[in-house]
Formats: C-alpha cells, structure tokens, sequence
C-alpha cells in the first residue's frame, strides 16, 4: 500500500512537473508575441508623432506664409489708398505729411 501510495505521488509530481514546463513554454511563447505586438505598435506610434510633426510644421509654414501674404496685401493696400488720397485730394495729403491733421 505505502509503495502504491508513493509510486501514484511520484506519478502524480511527474505529471505536475510536465504540466508546469508546458506552461512555462507556452508563457515564454506568450511573452515572445506580446513583445512582438509591443515593438510593432511602437514602431507605428513613432511614425504617427513623426508624421504628426511633420504635419503640423507644413501647417504653421502655410499659415505663416498666408499671413504674410495678407499682410503685404494690406500693406500695399494702404499705400494705394494712401497715394487716391493724395491725388484726390492733394490738400489732405499736404497737411498730413506737415502734421497738420484734422
């Protein structure tokens, strides 16, 4: 009985002890595939950043050359109106160069 006894243990730790090295392989497999999916997904996270700076920088030099366009439209603007002004009326622009405004 005792002799059973121990044989059925030592089968049964034999059998505990494939079932964990079992596991252990298939968690080392697991890990191998999470790390997999980690390291795509951050690959794909810096090409995202990349192509998020890249594309808030051809934002800002567009919008920062269409203000300056607008501004030089305004700016040239004024110097026509400026120069109606004179011509029509030569007397404002007389008083206006001497300081003389109304």
């Amino acid at each position: 009985q005792g002799q059973r006894d121990a044989q059925r243990h030592s089968e049964q730790l034999k059998s505990c002890s494939n079932a964990t090295l079992e596991l252990r392989e298939h968690l080392g497999h697991v890990q191998q595939q999470i790390d997999q999916r980690i390291n795509g997904l951050e690959k794909r996270l810096r090409k995202a950043e990349e192509f998020s700076e890249r594309g808030l920088d051809a934002i800002l030099a567009t919008t920062e050359g269409r203000i300056l366009e607008f501004l030089a439209e305004g700016e040239a603007e004024r110097a026509r109106l400026w120069y109606q002004m004179s011509v029509l009326f030569p007397r404002f622009s007389q008083e206006n160069e001497n300081g003389n405004e109304r």
